[in-house]
């Protein structure tokens, strides 16, 4: 069973040809043609990304890309270039051509212009740029359109130097799987390429759960212990997690819940009984902090239908904060 390269998923043959070119470069001379037979050529998808490939080594040149002299000089590389730089603000930061096998290096900005798909591992080339790249992290990488493949039916396109084929989507798979945000892909010259412009995704700061942890902790423990004693109602995941992280568990003879699989058990960690509803009636509290997400609506219409006496002071957890009706 052959497996992606980019998500490990099982690959399923598309197309197959026999006395394929073994390279698009280096052609025989004289005194090679005899040797030069061709190759077959295999071609895959692969059912989990979906995204197109040739599963067999690259060729011996596919470590440095080979460009024709017009490359680079094209006008819509001098537009595209001034564009790119007055966007990200990078007239004095270091942009990498990527010409090459990316190694370890530090840089703010990268250019892979048809380069992607000749790679044997191309997450793996992504991910090291990724590694590389400083502020503002930035890059624009085009692949041929296999968009453009599909919906001409170009078969011509097909060649061993290009192992991978992306379309829109699976371009932006691949990119955003290497820790990349796509801000926006285009078709070029064309139709004849995509065009993608990523950056370099931030990592996520535990600061604000830690923040609002704090406080919301704080706001239940305050709550329940301006009473003889106080509960919550349900025993949900996050009201185990609260227990474990409030002070005043002592003002807490037990947490209600109307799930009967839940009652006469005690809570994980707290050892707090799980108890039900009726409970509130032979057992009073001044408090009942409810957590229960977007379903609080119901268990008010359930503690009223109680007619509790004493009422009780009701408080809501709503997503993260508290709010004492």
């Amino acid at each position: 069973m052959k497996n992606c390269k980019i998500c490990d998923g099982n690959l399923d043959s598309l197309l197959a040809y026999n006395k394929m070119p073994k390279a698009a470069q280096y052609f025989p001379d004289s005194k090679t043609i005899p040797y030069d037979l061709g190759i077959p050529l295999e071609i895959y998808q692969c059912m989990a990304c979906g995204t197109v490939q040739v599963p067999a080594k690259p060729v011996s040149y596919y470590s440095h890309a080979i460009r024709s002299p017009s490359w680079d000089t094209d006008p819509f590389r001098k537009r595209q270039m001034e564009q790119f730089v007055e966007e990200f603000q990078l007239s004095d930061k270091r942009i990498m051509p990527i010409e090459e096998e990316p190694k370890p290096d530090t840089y703010n900005a990268f250019l892979m212009f048809n380069y992607l798909e000749h790679f044997p591992e191309p997450r793996k080339t992504l991910t090291q740029i990724y590694n590389n790249l400083e502020e503002p992290g930035v890059g624009i990488v085009e692949v041929p359109n296999f968009d453009e493949i599909i919906r001409d039916r170009i078969f011509g396109e097909f060649i061993i130097d290009h192992l991978f084929y992306f379309t829109r989507q699976t371009l932006r798979f691949i990119c955003e799987a290497s820790g990349f945000d796509v801000l926006r892909i285009q078709e070029i010259w064309e139709g004849a390429s995509l065009s993608a412009v990523v950056k370099k995704r931030q990592p996520l700061t535990a600061l604000p759960f830690i923040e609002n942890q704090k406080q919301l902790v704080r706001d239940i423990d305050n709550f329940v212990a301006s009473f003889e004693s106080a509960t919550i109602w349900e025993a949900g995941h996050q009201t185990l997690m609260m227990l474990t992280m409030m002070e005043r568990l002592d003002k807490i003879p037990y947490i209600v819940d109307s799930f009967t699989e839940k009652q006469h058990k005690y809570t994980h960690v707290t050892h707090k009984p799980v108890v039900p509803p009726e409970q509130l009636i032979t057992q009073p509290v001044g408090g009942i902090a409810v957590i229960v997400g977007w379903q609080y609506r119901e268990v008010l219409q359930h503690i009223g239908s109680l007619n509790l006496k004493p009422k009780p002071t009701v408080a809501l957890i709503k997503k993260a904060a508290l709010e004492i009706l």
